[in-house]
């Protein structure tokens, strides 16, 4: 059974070729914007990184996922779905997702919410990451 183990709003990532670990640069939990007046895109670089954990590491495993961005009023936006594998002999998973601009509809704490999608075809929510955008006090 493959688990999330935890997910990262960053700006940049380096992972070091040396030991295959990885820094995340200005994690990221609040966006702030100047006279919000209609939804609009926000251009900005960032990347969400989540990290994945099985004990079984015998065989070849694939997992699936989706990343959807969910406004405070509910409304999902959908988002990139995702398809890593698992080399035999490998219990943890690390994947990277690089997006260029984040949707605004409105102000509030917007959700990524990570779906794993199960054995039968059916996605699970095992995690999401909040963010809140705010408006630039004058």
């Amino acid at each position: 059974m493959i688990e999330h183990i935890w997910s990262i709003l960053g700006t940049k990532t380096i992972v070091d070729s040396e030991t295959n670990n990885i820094s995340i640069i200005e994690m990221i939990e609040e966006l702030t914007v100047q006279n919000f007046t209609k939804p609009g895109i926000i251009q900005i670089d960032y990347e969400i990184v989540t990290s994945w954990f099985r004990e079984n590491a015998k065989k070849e495993e694939t997992i699936e996922y989706k990343i959807n961005l969910v406004t405070p009023s509910g409304k999902d936006k959908g988002g990139p779905e995702v398809k890593n594998i698992f080399e035999p002999g490998i219990q943890r998973n690390r994947s990277r997702v690089i997006l260029k601009s984040f949707p605004l509809e409105e102000l509030g704490i917007h959700r990524f919410k990570i779906y794993l999608k199960g054995q039968k075809g059916k996605y699970k929510e095992v995690a999401f990451i909040p963010i809140t955008v705010k408006e630039k006090e004058s």
